[in-house]
């Protein structure tokens, strides 16, 4: 079973964390598939900004029988489908912020749509990411780190050493499978659980139990800059689930829609490569979490629908009117004379929607389907 685990800072990290924040917004490293030219790594700061001189993304090794606490290799690529910097340490020092705050990490071929608002930085790395177990911290460093750098010599989970002290910490996540012992220093920390295995050391603030799932994805929702996981999407700082893969049937990354493998579970079977470049899930007005009242009894079916959808009042309130909105927030259908309980939904693309249903000045936001 899912469950949230809250962690307190270890007074190492709570030393170290800025105050000024730069944050990784959304990470797709490792998706199911081919991972070139399909890994892509989303970070936020000031519109418009540009990012100190001596910010790096650097990768952390976290398997326990493969030095954990090791900065991963920047060196060449010896695989993978180019001939770049395998990744493990990306300069970002002087790098432009697009005019939204957003700065997308990518490799050239990936067939994403890309917000225009949003600066790009192609090719930095090989595409091919190391796999899990590892963190991405965001920092800033007086000196460059080195893939001969190791931030936790004796391998207990907690980062020691000078060049450790030397960071400041902007963002940091984890992700570990379960193949054996599990090492993850992030702020926010998604773990695959697996009680046979060794215990895996959490040194993070925040800790996601993600049963028999590896997690493939995570970002913050809207706006967000803290790292409360929750199950409830108007309060949960993250998303973060399984992907399925792409097929003739389904051309997009999708979450998958079985229980347990997306939290909060709301945006299960939601398409993930929707806002890349922008905010993440309900970026316009908090449409998923607007709730100012609610129905005795409403009903909705059927839910997934394919060409109509019925929206029934079976209590006192009046339904005045309705609106539709994709996970990035934008209306896509809106009713304003309520004279049916019915709503086509046949033009709309396959994919999650969130359904606004008007009662005068009340509304209500629950989660629909179209297939």
């Amino acid at each position: 079973m899912k469950k949230t685990l809250l962690i307190l800072v270890a007074a190492f990290m709570a030393t170290q964390l800025a105050s000024a924040q730069y944050y990784i917004n959304e990470i797709f490293v490792a998706p199911p598939g081919d991972d070139f030219p399909n890994e892509y790594i989303e970070l936020r700061g000031p519109n418009g900004g540009t990012f100190p001189e001596g910010t790096y993304l650097v990768q952390i090794e976290g398997d326990i029988d493969n030095n954990p606490g090791d900065v991963e290799s920047d060196s060449p690529s010896s695989s993978g489908d180019n001939t770049f910097s395998q990744g493990g340490i990306i300069p970002l020092g002087g790098i432009s912020l697009g005019s939204n705050g957003i700065l997308v990490i990518a490799s050239t071929g990936n067939d994403y749509t890309i917000d225009p608002d949003a600066a790009v930085l192609l090719d930095v790395t090989d595409g091919t990411l190391e796999d899990k177990s590892h963190t991405f911290m965001l920092i800033n460093a007086p000196v460059k780190p080195e893939s001969s750098d190791d931030i936790d010599s004796n391998d207990d989970g907690t980062p020691d050493g000078d060049v450790f002290a030397s960071w400041t910490i902007y963002d940091s996540i984890g992700f570990s499978d379960d193949d054996g012992g599990e090492i993850v220093y992030g702020q926010i920390n998604f773990v695959q659980e697996n009680p046979g295995n060794t215990t895996i050391t959490l040194p993070g603030s925040t800790v996601v139990m993600t049963s028999t799932d590896e997690y493939d994805y995570a970002a913050r929702i809207n706006n967000s800059n803290g790292y409360t996981v929750t199950d409830d999407e108007t309060t949960s700082d993250w998303v973060g689930g399984d992907v399925n893969s792409r097929n003739a049937e389904r051309t997009q990354y999708e979450f998958s829609s079985t229980d347990g493998r997306v939290i909060p579970s709301f945006f299960a079977g939601a398409i993930v490569e929707n806002n890349i470049g922008a905010l993440n899930f309900g970026q316009s007005g908090d449409v998923a979490s607007s709730q100012s009242f609610a129905f005795t009894s409403l009903s909705i079916y059927p839910n997934p629908a394919t060409s109509f959808l019925n929206v029934v009042s079976n209590g006192p309130e009046a339904i005045t009117g309705a609106e539709i909105f994709d996970v990035l927030g934008k209306r896509v259908k809106a009713l304003n004379d309520w004279n049916s309980n019915q709503i086509n939904v046949d033009a709309l693309n396959s994919g999650v929607y969130f359904l606004k249903v008007y009662s005068n000045d009340n509304s209500i936001t629950r989660k629909i389907v179209i297939q």
